[in-house]
């Protein structure tokens, strides 16, 4: 930070003059020491060193800022801008006196903790499961979910556990990855679900799932996701055929 001489001037030609007080300030301008580019937005304090009160200011979009007190003395000058070092200095101001200064900020590198970002790849079928999870008139089991179910080892032993009421008044139409199924969900092993739905009503189920030509009002479905990675489900089965003579 460089300091000018001070310059004695007329208070009352700054506007500095009020009820027959003089008053001190400091004014000047906050630039960056690579390009001279000014820094609008800077944090300026005129702390006192004497018991005199702080006084803070932002710089305007020139750089330019103002600082009057009322109470001559010895005061430090303090910059503060985010990316560069602070900048101070004392500075003494004398009855009716107005101190220009010239501040130079020295950029400096902020040093950041490192962010380790992890994704998971899902298959559209899991992403459908992922968008309706939290809807109010449903149940939904995510693989933690399952996992923390002390006696389920089948799918409809999830729902007799998850579901409040679970299969006994009701029966369900069961899909899987979005088709429906021939099945009950018995036959599929839990260690295949990435996540299930549960809808205990007609009126619970989504649209793209009701059957219209099986209306059962006491009737509900559920929807399984299989734990599939996009990487499997996109290699295509390896089929063999065996030949023999009965």
């Amino acid at each position: 930070m460089r300091l000018a001489t001070p310059t004695a001037v007329i208070a009352a030609s700054l506007g500095l003059f009020s009820q027959g007080l003089t008053a001190q300030a400091v004014a000047g301008t906050v630039a960056t020491t690579e390009t001279g580019e000014p820094l609008g937005g800077a944090n300026v304090m005129l702390a006192g060193v004497q018991g005199q009160a702080n006084v803070a200011v932002r710089t305007e979009a020139n750089g330019r800022f103002l600082i009057a007190v009322r109470t001559p003395g010895v005061y430090s000058l303090r910059v503060n801008y985010i990316g560069f070092k602070p900048a101070e200095s004392n500075v003494l101001l004398q009855a009716g006196d107005t101190v220009e200064v010239q501040v130079s900020m020295v950029p400096v590198a902020t040093g950041l903790e490192p962010v380790t970002v992890y994704g998971t790849r899902l298959t559209r079928e899991q992403l459908e499961f992922e968008s309706r999870r939290n809807v109010p008139w449903g149940f939904s089991f995510d693989r933690d979910d399952i996992d923390s179910l002390e006696y389920a080892t089948t799918v409809m032993e999830v729902v007799d556990q998850g579901v409040p009421w679970g299969t006994g008044p009701n029966c369900y139409s069961v899909y899987l990855d979005g088709r429906r199924s021939e099945t009950y969900g018995v036959e599929y092993p839990l260690s295949w679900v990435y996540g299930m739905e549960v809808y205990p009503t007609y009126n619970d189920i989504p649209l793209e799932y009701r059957d219209p030509f099986y209306v059962s009002y006491n009737c509900g479905a559920i929807l399984l996701w299989r734990n599939l990675t996009p990487d499997v489900i996109a290699t295509p089965p390896f089929w063999t055929v065996g030949v023999g003579a009965g």
